[in-house]
């Protein structure tokens, strides 16, 4: 008995084999461009920005030139999709869901470890030497800055949603939030060519410092408000 094949089917086959390959072929592309920006970050983090060029990038993804050249039309192009990607990777931001009904020292606890852990990150240090390195006159230095001014700006109102119960005045809150971060990154900026701190020790100073501003700035207003 021979076995006949529609038109129809025929063609709904030849279809679906097209859209299969272009989709296993967009697949291919998605996960080159990804390793590309992944290897970019990467190089960023352990030479800085100036010494991270599109060959090394290539190599370092196991890619030809050619193939980069395809993703990114040049250098600026792919240091955009680098500044993207440890946009979503590098946040300072906290959920203060979780948070809201804890302990104060809970609170402070939970910022300053994840400021740490961030700050400990390769995305972290690539983001940093990006600040570094990028020319303060160009595009991607603008772009840069925007994108910190929206994490700034998140971060505050995170803060204000976490400690809404101490009711300090926006301000000073943003004072106490710039120091306490100024310090974690600069701890880790000292770590790079002093080893020998004591993280534990120096966090517990820290968290303390922290709670004393807290209360302090709290019962100052309670007190002001009484009056």
């Amino acid at each position: 008995m021979v076995r006949t094949v529609s038109t129809g089917s025929a063609q709904g086959a030849a279809v679906f084999k097209r859209r299969r390959a272009r989709k296993t072929q967009e697949q291919r592309s998605t996960a080159t461009r990804d390793a590309l920006i992944r290897a970019a970050i990467d190089l960023i983090a352990e030479r800085g920005y100036a010494a991270t060029t599109t060959n090394l990038v290539a190599d370092r993804a196991g890619v030809s030139r050619g193939a980069l050249q395809h993703h990114f039309k040049s250098r600026d192009e792919l240091i955009a999709a680098v500044m993207e990607q440890l946009r979503r990777e590098v946040s300072f931001r906290v959920d203060p869901a979780p948070l809201i009904n804890r302990a104060l020292q809970d609170r402070i606890d939970a910022i300053v470890e994840h400021y740490r852990a961030m700050c400990l990150s390769r995305e972290y240090r690539a983001a940093l030497n990006l600040w570094i390195g990028i020319d303060q006159d160009s595009a991607l230095f603008g772009e840069l800055r925007k994108q910190t001014r929206a994490g700034q700006k998140g971060t505050a109102e995170d803060w204000q949603a976490i400690f809404h119960d101490l009711e300090i005045d926006p301000m000073t809150l943003r004072s106490i939030r710039r120091i306490v971060m100024g310090s974690i990154r600069g701890y880790e900026q000292r770590e790079r060519v002093d080893t020998a701190g004591d993280w534990i020790g120096d966090s517990k100073v820290l968290k303390e410092m922290f709670l004393c501003q807290l209360t302090h700035r709290w019962q100052t207003c309670a007190k002001l408000e009484a009056l």
